[in-house]
């Protein structure tokens, strides 16, 4: 599942889930209004798709210089409760923050009575009426610089190329992470623009290059999915194992995470791989439920624990994408320690 914002290239497409969102209107007076629509500077569009399929939409515009507000969205039938519309909503939310937004707006149309309950549970509260939401919003941004006691946390660049080939290439660091170990130098210069650099122009993100202060060079990564799982992964060169280096570097993304107003996080661990479930723990991150998977692209199966950490929606909520997509799922009696 992917999100990303909408193209003149998709107006059939999303003129078709525009004409489900508001079957009043035709699709002509619709595609003609999309056109126009394209040519402002205080609108954005984003679609969800997953394999050449748009799943939905979502539409906002700047209401205020401080004020954005949702327009609409709409997740087809079949793909809702899926978290596409949190997806949509959280890229929504990424794009009035980069405008400088505090807060989003949002209103319902009665001929929607499940609408006022989706606002609530993406954490809207209602505004002077029933039909009228609002969401402060937290001031993301893009991998912003943190310092700990030990450690620099930045943006990686193009000269990290040779130490993240370092880390890539050995076996045991990556023997649990969903890739094979770097072969070359180019898949190393590969893999740093798709996961690190690449991300660079987005309104928000956290990919952080772990480096000490002693030489500002990476000896690891602390980085959060941009979907709706807000997957935080991390990773060190094992030279550097056992010195609480992750744990410190994770502490600090956490912090900056619940300043900005990131509602939640998840991570997940391979049950063979108990030391990475150890730092869940140390960052705040509580168990929620098991899962078997066949793991892509090594091709084996996996049981992985669920941990997670909410810092803006009701502690007791639990993200369940994993759980709903994997036949094998259950929940496990864990010590406290």
């Amino acid at each position: 599942m992917k999100v990303r914002p909408i193209s003149p290239v998709d107006l059939d497409a999303w003129t078709a889930l525009r004409h489900e969102l508001w079957p009043r209107h035709s699709p002509d007076d619709l595609r003609r209004e999309s056109v126009e629509l394209f040519r402002r500077s205080d609108t954005a569009f984003f679609c969800v798709e997953e394999r050449g399929e748009w799943l939905g939409i979502a539409e906002a515009s700047l209401r205020s210089p401080a004020r954005g507000h949702l327009e609409g969205w709409y997740v087809k039938p079949e793909y809702r409760r899926r978290g596409v519309g949190r997806a949509l909503v959280g890229a929504v939310e990424a794009w009035c923050i980069s405008r400088g937004c505090t807060v989003l707006g949002s209103d319902t149309d009665g001929d929607y009575p499940v609408s006022p309950a989706a606002h609530r549970a993406l954490g809207f509260r209602e505004d002077g009426s029933p039909l009228l939401f609002r969401k402060e919003l937290g001031t993301c941004a893009n991998t912003p610089r943190l310092e700990t006691e030990r450690l620099i946390l930045r943006r990686f660049s193009e000269a990290d190329v040779d130490d993240l080939y370092a880390l890539l290439r050995d076996p045991d660091v990556n023997r649990f992470l969903p890739w094979f170990p770097t072969e070359t130098r180019e898949e190393a210069a590969a893999f740093l623009h798709e996961r690190f650099l690449d991300t660079c122009s987005l309104p928000s993100a956290y990919r952080y290059a772990v480096c000490r202060k002693t030489d500002d060079r990476p000896i690891g990564y602390v980085r959060l999915a941009a979907d709706d799982s807000r997957d935080f992964g991390y990773g060190l060169r094992k030279e550097f194992w056992r010195q609480g280096i992750v744990t410190e570097a994770a502490r600090a993304v956490v912090f900056r995470l619940r300043q900005d107003g990131v509602p939640y996080i998840t991570a997940t661990h391979d049950v063979n791989n108990p030391a990475s479930g150890e730092v869940m723990k140390k960052i705040g991150m509580t168990y929620r439920y098991s899962y078997e998977e066949l793991w892509q692209p090594k091709n084996i199966p996996v049981v992985f624990r669920m941990y997670q950490l909410n810092f803006s929606r009701e502690d007791g909520w639990t993200y369940r994408k994993y759980w709903d997509r994997c036949e094998h799922h259950f929940i496990e009696e864990l010590p406290s320690r």
